[in-house]
């Protein structure tokens, strides 16, 4: 620690500097690539499922299509002479895409299955490797209903099998050779990945004419697709399989079932083609980082050696200054220029720190109070709002330079959303928490049709993570469906709006309707607090007060509460004699004027009105 103190200030700045800077680059670094790698293996998983899919797909669209035929090539089959209808023998010639039907029957002496009767356009050349074709076809067709196998002579042809009755029973198997499918193009034009069309037992039916990663094992993949086809639980999915078999790396792999035939499309990528993008990056991000370091390091001793020299030179004129009017009289701390200065400057700096610091905490209060008040105002809505549909007035004071109430008001598309919220308390704590209830209602604007259910709750979510609980706050929000007229809402225990129905009448107390609601918890008072909605149904020329708390205890010079009797009775007042909402936002505000006097407020102010047209 002694050797420490010897250190000159300028090598203390610059190994801060640098090692500061140095660390937060690499520890940048990493958590950058660490989450563009994920995020590219997020990505590739997602290309290759949506291949996997749409392959899957077209297989199966094809199928359908063919197996449809061939049921309707298949009537009239005489299971005794094991030959096809007349009809069937007239118009297959004529038939574009199958070159022949084949009928084939399981023999009791013979190991595999046996053609009975075939109907072909010309005469096809069943060779040996054609017919081990079949026989594989044929006897998957008996496991899964339908097979399918691609024609060894020629890639651009099939061959599909169905299977008539039931295994157990006699049966026959359809095969036919088709000469066209819309999924055959998938594996004849390169993609980002390889795809491959396989059995339930995992054999490759069909694989890409020219593979774009011809380093990917054949027997590596086959085991890859054995190992997922085990795990399987969903018609859908991914996986990354570890390989341990050859160095070509680990593989990510997607898969869609077909949903026929016991087929499976698999499209997979090796890792560390889809991660090369990383690999360059961190090569360009270590580059950077040296020639970040390397410029801090030059800018860190200019930095350094200019600072240095300024202290010394502030020492000097220290030095003067203490030969004049002040007594120095300073414990030196350590032997660099910093402790040299603390000579002249300590014992003028007791007293004038103490009161520069007062003097600049009291104007950072002030400037901060002003500042943050200049913020809310800009929380809040327009106090005046016509539309074709319904008219909104209101108004807010608060009872310091911030205040916990808040009220706004929003439309989007045929909804128009009437938030209104008391937090606990004012100040900035209070403050604070009406920002986020205002940062939460953006959410509107980028989900729309949102309940408001859900927006209270994320309102609750928002309020608990701002104040942890300190600051609690009650809310309630409504939507007002212009085109239905319905108004849905939520309550978080705020105190109830007053609903006052158009009447042809003078309007009366037990006219009044306050919208109780579920009462549901204050916002923020727990994380995963839920709300339940209310419905009422709203009609022209119907009106709804909103309200807080410092509205109703209101208190004048002689500390008497203004309280909701009055409250009611001066809305009353105003809509019985004017229908006008301006006429009763004033009138309301000249009787709580009258009533408070100079009495300074001791909570907030807010009050806004609701009318459909």
């Amino acid at each position: 620690m002694g050797n420490l103190k010897n250190i000159s200030l300028k090598f203390k700045l610059l190994f801060i500097f640098v090692g500061l800077s140095t660390s937060v680059l690499l520890s940048y670094a990493y958590l950058a690539l660490s989450d563009f790698e994920n995020d590219k293996i997020a990505y590739v998983f997602d290309s290759t499922l949506a291949q996997s899919k749409s392959i899957s797909n077209l297989v199966r669209t094809d199928l359908e299509f063919y197996i449809d035929k061939i049921k309707f090539f298949s009537r009239g089959f005489d299971s005794k002479t094991m030959n096809f209808h007349s009809y069937t023998k007239s118009i297959l010639p004529f038939e574009k895409n199958i070159e022949f039907l084949a009928i084939y029957t399981k023999s009791e002496n013979e190991p595999q299955y046996i053609q009975k009767s075939i109907i072909s356009k010309s005469n096809i050349n069943i060779n040996q490797k054609l017919t081990s074709t079949i026989n594989t076809l044929t006897t998957q067709a008996m496991l899964h209903r339908v097979s399918l196998q691609i024609n060894p002579d020629n890639d651009n042809q099939w061959l599909l099998a169905l299977r008539f009755g039931k295994p157990s029973r006699n049966h026959h198997i359809v095969v036919s050779l088709i000469t066209k499918a819309n999924f055959l193009e998938s594996f004849t034009v390169a993609q980002i990945q390889d795809s491959y069309l396989t059995d339930s037992s995992g054999k490759i039916i069909l694989e890409p004419k020219s593979k774009t990663y011809s380093d990917i094992e054949t027997k590596t993949l086959k085991t890859a697709i054995k190992e997922i086809q085990q795990k399987i639980k969903a018609p859908t999915g991914i996986n990354e399989f570890k390989n341990t078999y050859d160095k070509s790396g680990n593989l990510l792999i997607s898969f869609s079932k077909i949903g026929t035939g016991g087929l499976f499309i698999f499209s997979a990528v090796p890792k560390s083609a889809a991660l090369e993008a990383v690999k360059m990056l961190m090569i360009k991000s270590a580059l950077f980082i040296f020639l970040i370091i390397c410029i801090t390091i030059f800018i860190s001793v200019l930095a350094a050696s200019q600072l240095t020299s300024s202290l010394k030179t502030l020492l000097s004129a220290t030095k003067e200054i203490s030969k004049g009017q002040f007594d120095v009289n300073v414990q030196i701390k350590s032997k660099d220029e910093i402790g040299l200065l603390s000579e002249g400057f300590n014992h003028m700096a007791k007293e004038i720190n103490r009161l520069m610091g007062e003097t600049k905490e009291k104007a950072r209060m002030e400037g901060e109070l002003k500042t943050a008040q200049l913020v809310q105002s800009t929380l809040f809505p327009v106090d005046s709002y016509d539309f074709k549909t319904v008219s909104i007035r209101g108004f807010y004071e608060s009872a310091s330079e911030c205040g916990g109430d808040w009220w706004f008001h929003n439309q989007i598309d045929n909804k128009v959303y009437l938030w209104i919220g008391d937090a606990t308390g004012h100040g900035v704590p209070a403050a604070l928490v009406t920002s986020a209830a205002r940062s939460a209602a953006s959410v509107l604007n980028n989900f729309k049709n949102m309940s408001p259910k859900e927006v209270m709750e994320i309102l609750n979510k928002a309020i608990y993570n701002t104040a942890g609980g300190k600051v609690l706050m009650t809310f309630f929000l409504a939507s007002f469906d212009i085109s239905t007229n319905e108004l849905t809402y939520c309550t978080a225990s705020h105190d109830p709006p007053f609903l006052f129905p158009k009447s042809e009448t003078p309007l009366k107390k037990r006219d009044i309707l306050p919208l109780m609601g579920t009462r549901g918890a204050r916002l923020g008072e727990t994380y995963d607090s839920e709300y339940q909605e209310d419905v009422v149904k709203l009609k022209s020329n119907d009106k709804i007060v909103f309200y807080t708390d410092g509205v109703t205890e209101l208190y004048n010079n002689e500390h008497k509460m203004w309280g909701e009797r009055k409250f009611i009775k001066c809305l009353l007042d105003s809509f019985n004699n004017n229908n006008d909402l301006d006429f009763a936002m004033d009138n309301l505000l000249k009787k709580m004027s009258e009533f408070r006097g100079e009495t300074p407020l001791e909570d907030d102010v807010t009050y806004f009105m609701f009318q459909t047209k």
